[in-house]
C-alpha cells in the first residue's frame, strides 16, 4: 500500500481506499466538508489517473503518484 509521504507544513494527505485507488484530501478542511476530497486517483496500465473534484471537473494522467 502507498502512502503520502506528508510534511508537517504539506495539508494534502493520501488516503488509501484500496490497493489501486485514493482519496488525495486537504487536512484544513473538515473530513465532512465537501473541500476535504481534492482529488480520486486511480492506478490505470501506464501509471496513475486523478478525477480532480475541486474546481473544474477535469481527469489527468500522472506517471508517478508522487
Amino acid at each position: 500500500m502507498m502512502t503520502h509521504d506528508a510534511r508537517v507544513d504539506d495539508p494534502l494527505e493520501l488516503i488509501p481506499i484500496d490497493d489501486d485507488a485514493w482519496r488525495l484530501c486537504d487536512r484544513r478542511a473538515g473530513a465532512n466538508d465537501a473541500e476535504f476530497v481534492v482529488a480520486y486517483i486511480e492506478r490505470v496500465d501506464a501509471g496513475f489517473e486523478a478525477i480532480w473534484m475541486r474546481g473544474l471537473r477535469r481527469r489527468s494522467r500522472h506517471d508517478t503518484l508522487a
